[in-house]
């Protein structure tokens, strides 16, 4: 196994691919459908990277990565966020509101395994 993520989307098709990617690659992958769920999964649990998607219901993914910088096991985990057209002015937001990376969901099946690897590593 190459490292546990928590990923958190609302959509089940993209739930499919990315788990189905991560764990092609030899990644365990815990997935949820929002961010409470999310923040349920790490009580007690440890991962090494979480992938949230950026508009959900119930928890959009800046509420969870904020609330998870307040867990002192999660403080300074990688948090990749994917969003459908990302632009300069939400990058720049994303990333003061504690994420590490912004992802674009265009490049789910090219960039992903890359990406991942370099936030683990």
């Amino acid at each position: 196994m190459r490292g546990r993520i928590l990923l958190v989307d609302d959509s089940d098709m993209v739930i499919r691919l990315v788990a189905h990617t991560l764990k092609k690659a030899g990644y365990e992958v815990t997935p949820t459908n929002n961010g409470d769920e999310a923040l349920a999964q790490l009580n007690g649990q440890d991962f090494d990277l979480l992938v949230t998607d950026l508009n959900m219901p119930v928890k959009d993914g800046i509420t969870l990565i904020r609330e998870m910088r307040h867990l002192d096991d999660y403080r300074f985990l990688p948090a990749m966020l994917f969003v459908n057209n990302p632009d300069e002015n939400i990058a720049e937001y994303i990333h003061n509101q504690g994420a590490t990376l912004l992802f674009s969901k265009n490049h789910l099946k090219d960039k992903l395994v890359i990406t991942v690897d370099k936030l683990i590593s």
